[in-house]
């Protein structure tokens, strides 16, 4: 089982979870490991399993994976719209964990109560700022069964108090039964025509306050800086939309060429791994972009920070353009040369310029992007060397904060295996860097050919 080591800070989120009997807000900034924060807390503490994990379904399989390789912990992913029918049997098979989405969760109410959970945990609890819709009459409902709850968000507050309540009223029901009551001290209650709205906020520091005594623990990446390394990488699991076409192509490639690209097949029987591959890369990377954006929207929305975005590919990098809701500029390797130096000043001076979107090759060097302290790797180079680069855009002289890279990689795919083997390979560049013992090479592509011919 592989082990990821807590940061300091992580650690003592751990304890504050224990020491606040596992009823918490995990308000902790983006990025900051609120997923293996919470895992460790289960893990550490048995009675708290089994545990109810509900969160939006692009996550599932982060969670699942997390909970695999992390902390040891099986996991069972519900996916279907239906349940089973209930025997009592699930009883005896029952896995630590239990993951599902909210958006199936209603149908799923019935067959869950009755299997029962010591804990609760709802993963990116701002979906539930309307107490009347199906969502969060159903969270509601499964909270009055637990002695634990863990609510997860970087941004539980994104508009108004009055938002908060429903979430509020599943942690700590004694300290607020009353909505009434709630809005009048925070919400600035106005009385319309058609009647009450609770448009407004007010007596925030006191809120704040009493939610730090009730249960919610807030770091922001500004107060964590001295547990950080210099550079952070981490895997984000996407889910593809053309899971069943990746699946045919991987299983029968040659076939999959014949009903897609015909003219392809006589010449990828003499390079067949190679241009497997190619094939390959290209559909998880078209069925990932979805993931991608949504991170990279909620990202935006949620912080007031920069991001940039390296790709490959000019389709990959027009469609993150497109679909990304924020001002962005782009390089590659169709940037005039003038262009390139105003791109990156605009990204670099212009407050509302969030977003950076490059490829690895035309961006990857040469420039500095020290604006922003978060990456995505949405496609990868086949040198380590450069990704390396790619990654020291942002991590440069000027850079005060710790760098986060996230590897966008489609789960149960080539791409997982492959996305680890790059982040060793990271490791060890910076061993020949910056010093240390070597025994590996920086040749990856055989590498690449050998996960194929598994």
């Amino acid at each position: 089982m592989a082990r990821f080591k807590l940061y300091k800070y992580q650690k003592e989120g751990v304890r504050l979870i224990e020491r606040f009997g596992g009823r918490v807000l995990l308000a902790d900034s983006m990025g900051l490991g609120k997923t293996l924060q919470t895992l460790w807390a289960l893990r550490r503490n048995p009675d708290w399993l089994p545990a109810l994990i509900v969160c939006p379904a692009g996550l599932k399989l982060n969670w699942q994976a997390e909970a695999r390789d992390h902390v040891g912990l099986d996991s069972v992913v519900y996916e279907s719209r239906t349940p089973p029918v209930y025997t009592g049997r699930e009883l005896v098979k029952m896995p630590p964990l239990t993951i599902i989405n909210y958006d199936i969760l209603k149908r799923w109410l019935p067959y869950l109560k009755m299997l029962g959970f010591n804990t609760l945990v709802l993963e990116e609890c701002h979906y539930l700022t309307n107490p009347v819709a199906a969502r969060t009459k159903a969270c509601r409902s499964l909270s009055l069964d637990v002695d634990r709850l863990i609510a997860i968000s970087g941004t539980p507050l994104r508009n108004r108090p009055s938002e908060l309540w429903p979430v509020l009223n599943m942690l700590w029901p004694e300290s607020y039964q009353s909505f009434w009551s709630f809005a009048q001290t925070y919400c600035k209650p106005k009385l319309q025509r058609w009647g009450w709205t609770y448009p407004g906020a007010e007596n925030l520091d006191q809120l704040n306050k009493e939610l730090r005594q009730h249960g919610m623990i807030r770091r922001l990446k500004s107060d964590v800086l001295k547990d950080l390394p210099p550079k952070v990488h981490r895997i984000v699991l996407c889910e593809l939309t053309n899971r069943k076409e990746y699946e045919h192509a991987t299983e029968d490639f040659i076939g999959w060429l014949r009903k897609n690209k015909a003219h392809k097949v006589r010449k990828a029987k003499r390079a067949l791994a190679v241009t497997r591959f190619g094939h390959l890369q290209r559909l998880v990377g078209r069925g990932k972009m979805k993931a991608v954006v949504d991170w990279a929207t909620q990202f935006l929305t949620d912080t007031d920070e920069k991001l940039v975005l390296m790709a490959t590919h000019k389709k990959a990098i027009e469609c993150l353009r497109r679909r990304i809701p924020f001002k962005s500029v782009v390089i590659d390797g169709s940037t005039p040369l003038a262009q390139r130096h105003r791109r990156v000043h605009a990204f670099q001076t212009d407050p509302h310029t969030r977003l950076f979107i490059g490829n690895i090759e035309a961006a990857g060097v040469g420039l500095t992007l020290t604006a922003a302290s978060e990456m995505g790797l949405v496609e990868w180079a086949h040198r380590p060397g450069d990704i390396h680069q790619a990654t020291d855009r942002v991590h440069r002289i000027s850079q005060d904060k710790p760098v986060f890279i996230n590897y966008f990689a489609a789960g149960d795919t080539i791409e997982v295996p492959w996305c680890r083997r790059i982040m060793e390979k990271q490791e060890n560049i910076g061993k020949v860097l910056d010093g240390g013992t070597l025994d590996d090479t920086f040749d990856i592509y055989e590498e690449l050919m050998a996960l194929l011919r598994n």
